[in-house]
């Protein structure tokens, strides 16, 4: 292993005890998955260069429901902390299975981001072109698997064991863990994480993590090429993509960030825009959940009507909102409100859009709305 990439992976490990230092050094953008059925994942969050849509890559099988097989919208965080949902996944079992990496890769599946990064802002892509993964893999002299799970946080060494021959020049790859691994660093939720290396000093994405052998440790992965080429079929054949859906009851609004961490009975914090139910607590560490909401429509906002039911409402609310004019702004305090009931209650605004909300929510008691309208 070169002293270059010794020293790399060093930093690694060192800066990524803050997630948000790990996307400026690898430039990298990996996440942390927690499907409906509460499994937990990797995936790869990423901007299409189509486009700029936001979209995470992660397996199937770790966003797929364990009663019907089928995939599910999930949730993800972030190496910032920030979290955010995404709509159904597009599975790739519909593609040929000429090679081995056809059929490994009928475990992947792509997801649109609808909540937690607006299109534009991924700047992190799917890696390089076949050609320059070919030349790189001759010269890597080492690699790394980055997690965000606490137990294994940061960057994780590993060897190339084994490689299949096909038209990418093996785009299947075997890494094994190199030396002794900390206790419960390599885990079931390990899947989608990523494999990267040293490339003319720079670290990057190699390939993504489909599964581990719980008996010899061995890690099965894709290159990110054959996953980016998979990613270009599956967008050329795209009739529009799905976004957050704005409510077409009161105010048109698009809900770009959220701070929660999702309970049993959590529908995802878009259907708020609906009539469905969200329903959440703090994460870690804090005491209240968030949402920020864009309004983009000039006019004015009189009103926050919160909604609860009998069937989705957690009783006396607390909230404060905060506003500005927009993602550059700094916030300002508007006021904290009270809703004591569980039913539809409205609370004064009086503020001009465009504009960006925030609202959060006491949440030293699990919060359960049915839906969030602006009038």
């Amino acid at each position: 292993m070169s002293k270059t990439f010794s020293s790399l992976l060093l930093s690694i490990c060192v800066v990524f005890s803050s997630f948000g230092s790990l996307c400026q050094t690898v430039s990298a953008e990996p996440v942390l998955i927690r499907a409906r059925s509460g499994q937990e994942g990797h995936g790869w969050l990423f901007g299409a260069p189509q486009d700029g849509q936001s979209w995470i890559v992660t397996p199937a099988h770790v966003v797929a429901s364990p009663e019907t097989g089928a995939l599910e919208p999930f949730y993800f965080v972030d190496g910032l902390g920030v979290s955010g949902e995404c709509a159904k996944p597009i599975p790739c079992s519909d593609n040929p299975k000429d090679t081995l990496a056809d059929k490994e890769g009928q475990d992947l599946a792509f997801a649109r981001v609808v909540i937690g990064r607006p299109d534009g802002e991924c700047k992190s892509r799917l890696g390089l072109s076949s050609m320059g993964y070919q030349a790189a893999m001759l010269k890597a002299q080492g690699f790394l698997i980055v997690s965000m799970f606490q137990t294994s946080a940061g960057g994780l060494p590993l060897t190339l064991a084994r490689h299949s021959v096909d038209s990418f020049g093996g785009a299947v790859i075997d890494f094994k863990p190199v030396g002794t691994l900390p206790g419960g660093a390599f885990r079931k939720g390990i899947s989608g994480s990523p494999v990267v290396t040293e490339i003319h000093g720079q670290i990057i994405p190699v390939a993504m993590v489909l599964r581990i052998n719980p008996d010899t440790g061995v890690l099965r992965t894709l290159r990110f090429d054959y996953i980016k080429e998979q990613f270009n079929r599956i967008k050329a054949k795209e009739e529009g993509s799905p976004i957050a859906q704005t409510t077409s009851e009161g105010i048109p609004y698009r809900i770009e960030y959220t701070s929660y961490a999702p309970i049993d009975g959590d529908l995802g914090a878009s259907t708020l825009q609906q009539t469905g139910c969200w329903g959440a607590m703090a994460n870690e560490g804090k005491k209240t959940v968030e949402l920020i909401l864009s309004v983009n429509k000039p006019g004015m906002i009189d009103s926050i009507e919160i909604q609860q039911s009998e069937t989705c409402g957690s009783g006396p609310l607390h909230f404060w909102l905060d506003q500005r004019v927009n993602d550059k702004g700094n916030w300002e305090y508007v006021r904290a409100y009270e809703q004591k009931e569980k039913t539809n209650s409205s609370h004064r605004i009086g503020l001009a859009a465009p504009r960006q909300l925030r609202i959060r929510f006491d949440a030293r008691n699990p919060v359960f709305i049915q839906g969030i309208r602006l009038h």
